[in-house]
C-alpha cells in the first residue's frame, strides 16, 4: 500500500542492509574517504566502528560497488563468531582453496599460494570482515541466528500444511527444512537451549511489522537489555531499535503468554 501511495520502486525500510539506499551524510562520507585512502595507499588494516544500525554494513556494500574487480579481489567474511582455525578455513573457501584434511600449517601455505597467484595476475586482495565481535555469549547467539536463517527455507504454513498457523521446529521435528517466522524462532530456541543457554532467558513474541503483518520472533534476555532474533535480519537487534508493534510475549520459561501494552 505504501509502495503504491508514494510511488516507491523498492522497500527502503527493510532490516537487511541494502547499499542501494546509501545516504551520503558527512560522517559516512568521511568514513568512505578513510577507506578510499587506505586502499590507495595499500594500508594493512582499517577499522570502522559504530553502533548497531549506524550503517557499517551498508557502507561496506557501497564501497564494494565502487571497486574495479579487474584490479581488486574482494573477500567478504560476514561473521567472526567461529573458532580461529575455522576462520582460516572460511578465508580459504573464499580463495577457492580446498581445506579438507589440511593441518593449520598446510592450510596457511595453501592460502599463501593462492594469494601469490592472485598477485601474479596483477590484482590485489581486500579482505572485509564485517560484524567483528569477541567469542562470547553474544557471539553464540549471533551464530545461531545466522545458521538457522540460512538452514531453513521460507515457506508459509498455508503452502506447506494447508492451514494458517502451525508452530514447529522444521529441522528437528519435521525434517523438511521449510517454515515461516515462528518456525525459525522455535528452531533457534531449541538450538540455544542445546548449547546451554537457560530456557528462562528465551521467550517467543508476536509483533506487527510496519507493513501490518503479524510476525513471530525470539527474544533473548541479556543484562544490558533484550535482544531480538529475527529471520528478517542476520544479527541480533535490541528490542528498542525495531520498528515493530509488540502484541504479546511468552513469559520466559513457561507456556504462559502476556499481552504487551
Amino acid at each position: 500500500m505504501y509502495d503504491d501511495h508514494y510511488g516507491l520502486t523498492g522497500r527502503p525500510f527493510q532490516l537487511t542492509p541494502d547499499p542501494r539506499f546509501w545516504f551520503d551524510t558527512a560522517t559516512h562520507r568521511k568514513a568512505m574517504a578513510y577507506l578510499g585512502y587506505g586502499l590507495a595507499q595499500g594500508e594493512g588494516f582499517i577499522v570502522i566502528t559504530g553502533d548497531v544500525g549506524a550503517g557499517k554494513t551498508t557502507l561496506v556494500g557501497h564501497l564494494v560497488e565502487t571497486l574495479d574487480s579487474r584490479r581488486l579481489r574482494v573477500l567478504h567474511i560476514v561473521s567472526t563468531a567461529v573458532d580461529p582455525d575455522d576462520l582460516l578455513r572460511v578465508v580459504a573457501g573464499q580463495l577457492s582453496v580446498d581445506s579438507h584434511g589440511l593441518s593449520k600449517a598446510a592450510l596457511l601455505s595453501a592460502i599463501e599460494r593462492a594469494l601469490n597467484g592472485i598477485a601474479r595476475d596483477g590484482r590485489r586482495i581486500l579482505l572485509i570482515v564485517d560484524e567483528v565481535r569477541t567469542r562470547s555469549g553474544a557471539a553464540r547467539i549471533e551464530t545461531a541466528n545466522r545458521l538457522i536463517n540460512t538452514a531453513i527455507r521460507y515457506m508459509s504454513d498455508l503452502a506447506q500444511h494447508a492451514t494458517i498457523d502451525v508452530w514447529s521446529a522444521p529441522l528437528a521435528s519435521l525434517g523438511t527444512g521449510r517454515g515461516d517466522c515462528e518456525d525459525y524462532a522455535l528452531e533457534k530456541r531449541r538450538r540455544l537451549i542445546a548449547e546451554g543457554v537457560p530456557a528462562e532467558a528465551l521467550s517467543m513474541a508476536v509483533v506487527v511489522t510496519h507493513r501490518g503483518e503479524r510476525h513471530a520472533v525470539l527474544i533473548v534476555a541479556f543484562e544490558a537489555g533484550d535482544m531480538v532474533l529475527d529471520n528478517l535480519t542476520p544479527w541480533p537487534t535490541p528490542w528498542a531499535q525495531l520498528n515493530y508493534t509488540w502484541v504479546e510475549r511468552q513469559v520466559a520459561g513457561s507456556s504462559t503468554w502476556t499481552t504487551i501494552a
